[in-house]
């Protein structure tokens, strides 16, 4: 528990800030909100729908900007998509 009170502190008052590309589209949520909803889809079974890591659909990345803008989405897979497509 102690490390979850330092998390939120270190979010809610630290000066760093992480540039999200993504928060020109959609703004984010106020910092203590991302890690009430991190917290909540890690945490708890009836969080966010459980999916298994997809390098393609669910990495990492969608995780973070789903918590953070409510939208489930990879810059990365984005753009080296045309490298996953399949040629007939």
């Amino acid at each position: 528990m102690l490390f979850f009170r330092i998390l939120i502190y270190f979010v809610l008052y630290s000066p760093s800030r992480i540039n999200n590309s993504f928060d020109r589209e959609m703004p984010p949520f106020p910092p203590d909100e991302v890690v009430l909803r991190a917290l909540h889809a890690v945490g708890n079974p009836t969080g966010l729908q459980r999916l298994p890591y997809n390098l393609l659909t669910n990495n990492c990345e969608h995780f973070a900007t789903h918590v953070r803008n409510g939208w489930g989405v990879s810059a990365q897979v984005r753009r080296n998509s045309t490298m996953f497509t399949v040629q007939s």
